[in-house]
């Protein structure tokens, strides 16, 4: 399918197809950055695009727990923490919780996250929504289609460390991106404080794949993650 016909589906047309059509892969550039609100706004519905037609995502998260395995209260708490309107924060929540569709329709998508220690040890929105997050991890890790996997502290150096960073696959994107071997178009988004970084080109995608796998490596088994988590979640629960 090409991106064409998905962002159809998607009803994205007109000028805001024409914005992420030229920000996304109308450019020469090796990567995009955002750096103006426009820009933002631009850059999110390009990546909001990509998440929906994936095949395969694989969020590196080091620090907080990534969007898609986000609950409603630990929203909440970073954007009401973060100086977000509060007249805008419900409509934010309803369009974050919305982007699961990607992971939860009937033929999802897999979804891959390594997950730090320190996201689970921050205290997001206190007690009670740090535990309500932990449930939710251990019902999403029980997903056929969710590989969830805990990266421990005092591991040595690995890119982990580095910063958050989603490594997506399309099988359902435009040509005019870069192809891999298993015919599946790749994408980078790397967000900061101010601005979101796409990379396109092969040798980026391929450090950031040479990084998912370094990390793969000192990150615990999906069942000792399970473990990980359904013991965390224990020690909560007594502890309050």
């Amino acid at each position: 399918m090409s991106f064409n016909s998905s962002s159809a589906k998607l009803d994205v047309d007109g000028d805001r197809y024409d914005e992420i059509m030229t920000l996304a892969y109308g450019t020469g550039e090796p990567q995009w950055v955002a750096t103006t609100l426009p820009e933002q706004r631009q850059q999110m519905s390009a990546y909001i695009d990509w998440e929906q037609n994936a095949d395969r995502i694989v969020e590196v998260a080091p620090l907080l727990v990534p969007g898609l395995l986000q609950t409603s209260d630990y929203i909440r708490a970073i954007m009401t923490a973060g100086g977000v309107p509060t007249g805008e924060i419900a409509s934010r929540i309803t369009s974050r919780i919305g982007r699961r569709e990607v992971i939860m329709k009937p033929a999802p998508a897999d979804l891959v996250v390594l997950l730090g220690c320190g996201a689970l040890n921050q205290g997001v929105g206190g007690a009670s929504v740090a535990l309500g997050q932990v449930r939710h991890l251990i019902e999403m890790a029980a997903r056929p289609n969710v590989e969830l996997r805990i990266v421990p502290d005092h591991r040595g150096w690995h890119p982990g460390l580095e910063g958050a960073f989603a490594l997506i696959e399309s099988s359902s994107t435009t040509t005019a991106v870069r192809r891999n071997q298993a015919d599946r178009a790749s994408i980078v988004f790397v967000g900061t404080r101010r601005s979101v970084l796409m990379l396109h080109q092969d040798d980026d995608v391929g450090a950031y794949a040479r990084a998912v796998e370094k990390i793969v490596k000192v990150a615990l088994s999906c069942d000792e993650s399970f473990k990980y988590l359904d013991s965390l979640r224990n020690r909560m629960e007594n502890a309050q």
